[in-house]
């Protein structure tokens, strides 16, 4: 990263649906592998996807440019 991000979308990120984070992330690493990219479902009424986080990040996107995605493994 060639400078510090001034905007970012943060997720928490675990185990889900009986498949272990580990699993998840090898299951992303083959997607990305075959498909030079990667989707993550996220959710919740803190951050709902279409509500705030989209009209969010275009906003940023069209002032700013580039926006990251922040991760944080919990238990």
């Amino acid at each position: 990263m060639d400078k510090v991000p001034s905007a970012f979308v943060f997720m928490k990120i675990g185990n889900h649906a009986g498949e272990t984070f580990k699993s998840i992330l090898r299951r992303k690493n083959q997607e990305y592998r075959k498909t030079g990219r990667i989707f993550w479902g996220y959710g919740g009424s803190a951050c709902h996807p279409i509500n705030q986080v989209q009209p969010f990040v275009r906003i940023y996107e069209k002032q700013n440019g580039s926006i990251y995605v922040l991760m944080q493994e919990v238990d």
